[in-house]
């Protein structure tokens, strides 16, 4: 989950943003351009750019905004639409849950809801708005990659806090509780999901429960390598053609490629 482009996508998107905000506008088409070329979904950036963009009637940064999205456009690059309605809509609100943790996913979305209709509409806001809008629908029709979506919603982090603390300074101190409580508790669930990410191997092989663990898609084909290995077996046939990468990621090669 972190050796992919979201790591470096990130901090670039994040440095945009500050830029803008610091007036440093000769920076932005530098940043834009390193996006265009690393970041294949880097489209919806540019699109959320652009509607920023023409709601503060910025017209500079409209202009670059919609050079680089003709210029996706041109190239055929970024995210593939295609296929049938196939309904992966609750599939990738899991797989929300799973990266933020599934309680700060949803004060993620109410943080962006809240917003839109009588918050102040950042760029920010913008750009995780977008990301989360387009994933949703693409997600009705087509399996998506979380990868291209992500790091422009994990910007939202400072937006989440803004509302929070919006939230608890308009109210008196005796009725700041619930609110306070409410914030130990998501990140006690984000505490509670490091760990199950730590831990998760160790209790894979020591629970005895390795049938039903949800990590045997992970260590079933390395295990079965291993156990490959240690017969003298050079090659192998896994019963589900989608396994045949990993057993040749761990050097068990596929018996019959044909």
């Amino acid at each position: 989950m972190l050796a992919n482009i979201a790591i470096i996508v990130l901090p670039v998107v994040l440095l945009f943003v500050l830029m803008y905000e610091k007036g440093y506008f000769w920076s932005l088409p530098f940043l834009m351009l390193i996006l265009f070329f690393i970041h294949e979904a880097s489209i919806i950036f540019f699109i959320a750019v652009l509607l920023y963009a023409v709601a503060q009637k910025d017209k500079a940064l409209s202009i670059v905004s919609l050079a680089f999205l003709l210029a996706f456009i041109y190239l055929a690059k970024g995210i593939v639409i295609g296929g049938r309605p196939s309904g992966h809509f609750l599939e990738i609100f899991g797989l929300y849950a799973t990266l933020f943790s599934p309680f700060l996913f949803l004060y993620f979305f109410y943080a962006l809801y809240r917003i839109l209709l009588r918050g102040k509409k950042t760029l920010l806001w913008y750009i995780s708005f977008t990301a989360l809008a387009f994933s949703l629908l693409l997600s009705l029709r087509q399996k998506i990659h979380i990868t291209d979506f992500a790091p422009y919603m994990m910007i939202a982090v400072p937006l989440m806090i803004s509302v929070f603390n919006h939230s608890m300074r308009v109210r008196l101190p005796q009725f700041q509780k619930p609110y306070r409580m409410g914030a130990y508790f998501i990140l006690f669930t984000l505490i509670l999901n490091a760990l199950v990410i730590m831990t998760h191997k160790v209790s894979y092989y020591r629970t005895g429960l390795s049938d039903k663990h949800f990590a045997k898609r992970i260590y079933g084909p390395y295990d079965k390598v291993q156990e490959l290995k240690a017969a003298g077996i050079e090659c192998y046939n896994p019963p589900q053609r989608s396994e045949s990468y990993q057993f040749q990621y761990y050097h068990m090669p596929v018996c019959n490629k044909k």
